[in-house]
């Protein structure tokens, strides 16, 4: 038995209908917008003269330096970096220890957060010290 013609069209307009409503219900995530400038732990408000423990500036012309003084052999390095979506990817840096290499820009835009093995970062934008 074949359905009517009249029938088919009606199957067609609400396979249409589905097809448009399942389709809007997809949200994509709005790329979120870079800040360039100094990131770090705290603004160095103190002026304690202590040195800066984690420390990653961001320059308009996508180079970078990082500094980490949290671990035994201190880490300084400078480079270039990439952005790919919400990822900025630190890269042409040489350094004899492994590094926070790829950075995610968090929600509220205004930190970035790292994990390398079992290690998370999280740096907040700051006034640079």
């Amino acid at each position: 038995m074949v359905p009517k013609p009249n029938t088919m069209k009606k199957i067609n307009l609400l396979l249409i209908v589905l097809f448009a409503f399942a389709s809007s219900s997809f949200k994509t995530k709005p790329a979120r917008i870079l800040k360039t400038g100094t990131y770090g732990v705290c603004d160095c408000s103190d002026n304690t003269g202590k040195p800066v423990s984690i420390e990653l500036k961001l320059n308009n012309d996508n180079t970078f330096s990082y500094v980490d003084n949290t671990v035994s052999a201190k880490v300084k390095v400078t480079g270039n970096y990439s952005i790919k979506g919400n990822t900025i990817y630190l890269e042409n840096y040489k350094s004899d220890s492994r590094i926070h290499s790829k950075w995610t820009i968090d929600n509220n835009e205004k930190c970035l957060k790292s994990r390398k093995n079992l290690e998370w970062r999280r740096l907040c934008l700051v006034k640079g010290c």
